[in-house]
């Protein structure tokens, strides 16, 4: 994602090079908020090999979910997803498969697994920001193209019965084109905060969910602003110094 940032940087340049002076737009904005539209699965037979720290090629853009299903978004007795961000979209989420009748919030399988793809388009409202919060009850691990980015426990994480989800950005590991963010979700007793392959036990067992509230967004970080706003300044003052000179009127 790094070519990104340098592309913008570029393109910046170009328009504060130019001899007009229009509006700039950065019109792409996607949010990718937890619920039905991810993929899920619990069937170790759809999932594919799992390694200690839950990578695998299901982590990957190019795996086929053909076979998963849709995410549900569960109940819980004690929270609501406003409790984590308040006024957020996002839903706690779970695997239907496996689950016996409706969900309740604790009736799925103790491993579930989730994928969401999106289209990053290559033009030149190019993203600059590309943020995250998550938590799981218990724990998840979360991947972006196959690159691991951050694995948490709620045990850990929280205030109270109130979870405290970690921010994450997430910019760096996009690519223009296709896109996909992964997680597994897991539901049990977490033997340590974060790191990949710790020891989990699948026992006491009592709520599960995933949530997860980002954005992809091209708007540009405020100082990126000031860059092109003193750029565009300087640009404007110095074609009305041009008017203005003697010379640049033909005397």
């Amino acid at each position: 994602m790094g070519r990104i940032r340098l592309a913008f940087v570029a393109c910046v340049f170009c328009l504060a090079s130019t001899a007009s002076v229009g509006a700039v737009t950065f019109p792409f904005e996607l949010d990718i908020v937890s619920g039905a539209n991810w993929r899920s699965a619990t069937n170790p037979g759809l999932v594919g090999p799992v390694n200690f720290d839950s990578s695998g090629s299901w982590t990957t853009v190019g795996f086929n979910d053909n076979a998963w299903v849709p995410a549900v978004p569960v109940p819980n007795n004690v929270i609501t997803p406003q409790t984590v961000v308040p006024g957020t979209a996002a839903q706690f989420m779970w695997s239907p498969q496996g689950m016996q009748g409706i969900p309740t919030g604790s009736n799925g399988s103790a491993d579930a697994y989730f994928r969401y793809k999106f289209a990053l388009p290559q033009t030149a409202e190019l993203p600059l920001t590309a943020i995250a919060k998550i938590t799981a009850d218990d724990r998840f691990d979360i991947f972006v193209n196959g690159d691991f980015l951050k694995a948490s426990t709620l045990e850990f994480n929280r205030d109270g019965i109130r979870p405290l989800p970690k921010t994450i950005d997430f910019v760096d590991k996009l690519v223009f084109g296709e896109n996909v963010i992964a997680i597994r979700g897991r539901d049990g007793s977490p033997g340590s905060n974060r790191d990949p392959g710790d020891p989990f036990s699948a026992g006491f067992r009592v709520n599960q969910f995933v949530f997860f509230d980002g954005y992809v967004s091209s708007a540009p970080e405020p100082g990126t602003i000031l860059v092109l706003g003193s750029g565009m300044l300087g640009l404007i003052g110095w074609r009305w110094k041009q008017v203005k000179s003697p010379r640049s009127a033909g005397f």
